[in-house]
């Protein structure tokens, strides 16, 4: 299979990464995780499009054009209050397709397929609890990995960090 890589047009229809192998590869052996090009790195970098895709909704700006296959490039966006151009894919955009992918590599599932996505079991003694716990609502997920969130965070739309103060009366 190969991956085609969107270099920022937003034209390519044929258009699915954000990164190409030899970047992944590089990423990884720089956090000392060996990957190795191939068709198994392709299908997680397609896994890894598939979270990207996923999270669009939550994404700050939208998309330049209406006949682009992925979410970036994007307009009216910023990164850190620094306005991002919109014909360019940001080196977080491309770190966070990265991280996906080394995540993917350890057997970590950002978006598992199984109905017992939700299905939780917990076992003490000879009794068994078991329940479904779906994660909550729009934009909480029912997994959690500090990294991804991280990396994530500045390609949200609410990346102010601003905070409602309550006060009673």
């Amino acid at each position: 299979m190969a991956i085609v890589v969107e270099d920022g047009s937003g034209s390519d229809p044929a258009a699915y990464a954000f990164i190409t192998q030899a970047e992944a590869v590089a990423y990884a052996a720089l956090r000392g995780i060996e990957l190795e090009e191939g068709d198994e790195l392709d299908v997680l970098i397609v896994k890894s499009m598939d979270f990207i895709v996923s999270e669009e909704p939550n994404l700050s700006g939208s998309r330049t054009h209406d006949t682009q296959p992925l979410p970036y490039p994007r307009t009216y966006w910023t990164i850190r209050n620094v306005e991002v151009a919109d014909d360019v894919i940001p080196v977080e955009v491309k770190n966070l397709q990265c991280g996906l992918i080394v995540e993917l590599s350890k057997g970590f599932d950002f978006m598992p397929s199984s109905s017992e996505a939700g299905l939780r079991r917990k076992k003490t003694g000879p009794l068994e609890k078991e329940w479904f716990s779906p994660g909550g609502g729009v934009g909480v997920t029912a997994w959690s990995n500090p990294m991804i969130d991280a990396l994530l965070a500045p390609l949200l739309s609410n990346q102010s960090g601003a905070a409602l103060k309550v006060e009673r009366i």
